[in-house]
């Protein structure tokens, strides 16, 4: 379900795109979402302590920066430079980071030899997403980058919230608020260097309705989702419910947004897929 809903944010992060700056499709977003879990904070009477509150004061901000603000708008920057479809492909390298992440902090004991082989798969699958002998021109290579550290930041996440956010007594709903309320605060002062463009009135609703969709349900819903898994997996497993992100966001660019895609890509998306596999394998 999780992995679902992040593969169709990368198609409503393309329709708010279509009115908005990246900047204001990302506040947008988060402040959809800590309306949306305040409110059902209130409704299922969850209370933060005095103590918890100082515990989640210390974690949230770097939290919210990495596992939010940040990824949030490199992806939005990203898909102003190459497809939805890349962009959500290249969310499939969150797990391979994970994986990459875990064995240097130590945090993954379980390690075999086809997780090393699903980490050599994946290497190969992102040449042939990005295919760089054919890309025209430093804006697509830029948008790839960008993208490409988007999913290194999910990993810094998920291992983050593992070891400093989810241990502890704090239920996911108060820490899933806390996270998207500082995600929220950290990106409110990019408002500052964008402006808004001249759209019609038609283009400024969908655009609208994408951007509130994709704050009540793709980022509200879903960060809660994303503690109660990371709670009980851990960064790697819980990293790899992602594996159906990329499925969803090429499946909704090419039906709904009209992209393309080559046999190349094809074959790099299902090589990522396998790495993925191999990797979260236990």
């Amino acid at each position: 379900m999780l992995g679902s809903l992040w593969g169709l944010s990368y198609y409503l992060i393309a329709i708010g795109l279509r009115a908005f700056s990246p900047a204001w499709v990302v506040a947008g977003r988060l402040f959809f979402a800590t309306i949306t879990l305040k409110i059902t904070m209130k409704r299922r009477g969850i209370d933060v302590t005095a103590q918890q509150r100082r515990a989640l004061l210390k974690v949230m901000p770097l939290q919210a920066l990495i596992a939010n603000t940040l990824p949030f708008l490199a992806i939005s920057v990203g898909e102003t430079k190459t497809s939805a479809a890349t962009a959500g492909m290249l969310n499939a390298l969150t797990p391979i980071a994970t994986f990459v992440i875990t064995l240097a902090t130590k945090d993954n004991d379980r390690r075999r030899w086809y997780n090393y082989g699903g980490l050599l798969l994946g290497i190969v699958g992102v040449a042939l997403i990005l295919q760089p002998w054919s890309t025209s021109g430093s804006s697509a290579i830029f948008g790839d980058v960008v993208l490409t550290l988007a999913s290194l930041s999910y990993a810094l996440g998920f291992v983050y919230t593992k070891r400093y956010v989810v241990d502890g007594d704090i239920k996911p709903l108060a820490a899933s608020y806390y996270q998207v309320l500082f995600g929220l605060l950290l990106a409110l002062p990019t408002l500052f260097f964008t402006s808004f463009s001249g759209h019609s009135s038609q283009t400024y609703v969908g655009a609208i309705a994408a951007i509130v969709t994709l704050g009540v349900v793709q980022t509200g819903f879903a960060t809660l989702i994303y503690h109660r898994i990371n709670r009980s997996l851990g960064p790697t497993a819980s990293s790899s419910v992602t594996y159906i992100v990329p499925l969803v966001a090429v499946i909704s660019s090419v039906a709904l947004l009209g992209e393309s895609i080559n046999l190349i890509f094809v074959i790099g998306g299902l090589t990522i897929l396998a790495s993925v596999v191999a990797i979260t394998r236990r």
